[in-house]
């Protein structure tokens, strides 16, 4: 949600022309509009019209199997008079670790992504990497980005507290606790937990799995995002209420009935050390979204970009997962 910024004036204006400035200015302060991550900023435009940017958005790990970057192209906010054209297969995509040569990305539209392989191209730690895309057009952008290696010093995780109020709801809370490394540099990091739901259905002898989701933990004390200089410990705790005729939290599974079904839950704590561009794009997403559209005092956020002649995001980052066991008391 964008509020846009009122000018200020310091001319003298007549009594009836400050009424009507007066309901302008009401007026500008209720506009809000929703659109996509990578639409441009209303103050980022050159009124009267401004042309669309290409989008470009790729986050690579050393876990990837596939790697992959999203292209497209703006929609602003004032109309050029030019209707929107997406990109779709129309461009080229290449992407080198830095001084190395340039492999191609190859488009498949069943994820409107530009993709290759990890085995055809690894992603590995403790290196720079570049992209570059070309249109039909002759748009042309490009980026760069670090994917660090995992440096956490230790990571220590406490069993999940798991109790039943007199709603019948379950209440899950979890600790967790992170000594971040000492490098010489400052460190960017991630943090979280995901509660993933699996069912499995029995048919006579011939059980089925079926994955269910996976759904965030909020964390209620400590910060998702956070960037140290030094060696220092975080202490983390995430809460959720879920019903009980949903799960019964268990490590395993429950039963229940003899013929029907068990259902089981896992739970899993992330870690992720990243570069600045994944942090800074986060971040600023983060704050995009603090505010719900019916704040009125909401400022402008400017999404975080490291796309050379367009918008977008390239970053990398290393990540661990943490499977926890669940005990009921």
């Amino acid at each position: 949600m964008t509020i846009q910024k009122q000018t200020q004036y310091t001319r003298t204006l007549r009594p009836k022309r400050l009424i009507h400035w007066a309901l302008v200015s009401i007026l500008m302060l209720t506009v809000t509009s929703c659109e996509d991550f990578f639409v441009s900023e209303v103050t980022n435009l050159n009124t009267p019209g401004s042309e669309p940017q290409l989008v470009v958005y790729s986050f690579i790990s050393p876990a990837d199997t596939m790697v992959w970057v999203y292209v497209d192209r703006s929609r602003p906010y004032v109309n050029t008079g030019r209707p929107y054209a997406p990109v779709g297969a129309n461009a080229e995509v290449f992407m080198a670790r830095k001084g190395e040569e340039f492999v191609k990305l190859h488009y498949r539209s069943d994820m409107q992504r530009y993709v290759i392989s990890a085995k055809d191209f690894p992603i590995i730690a403790g290196q720079y990497y570049q992209l570059k895309v070309e249109t039909t057009l002759g748009e042309k952008t490009s980026a760069e980005c670090w994917v660090p290696e995992f440096e956490i010093a230790r990571i220590e995780l406490d069993p999940p507290f798991v109790a039943t109020d007199s709603w019948g709801s379950n209440m899950l809370r979890l600790n967790w606790r992170i000594t971040t490394a000492n490098n010489g540099k400052t460190n960017y990091y991630r943090t979280g937990a995901i509660m993933q739901r699996w069912e499995v259905v029995n048919w006579g002898n011939q059980p089925d799995t079926f994955f269910l989701g996976q759904y965030p933990v909020e964390i209620d004390r400590g910060q998702e995002f956070f960037s140290d200089p030094s060696s220092r410990q975080y202490a983390f705790r995430a809460s959720t209420y879920y019903s009980s005729y949903e799960s019964d939290w268990k490590h395993n599974f429950r039963e229940e009935s003899e013929s029907s079904y068990k259902q089981f839950d896992s739970l899993s704590v992330f870690v992720i050390q990243s570069d600045i561009h994944y942090f800074n794009f986060h971040q600023s997403a983060r704050d995009y979204y603090y505010y719900d559209e019916d704040f009125p005092l909401a400022e402008s956020v400017h999404i975080y970009t490291n796309i050379k002649n367009g918008l977008g995001v390239f970053g990398g980052y290393s990540m661990r997962s943490y499977v926890v066991p669940a005990q009921r008391k």
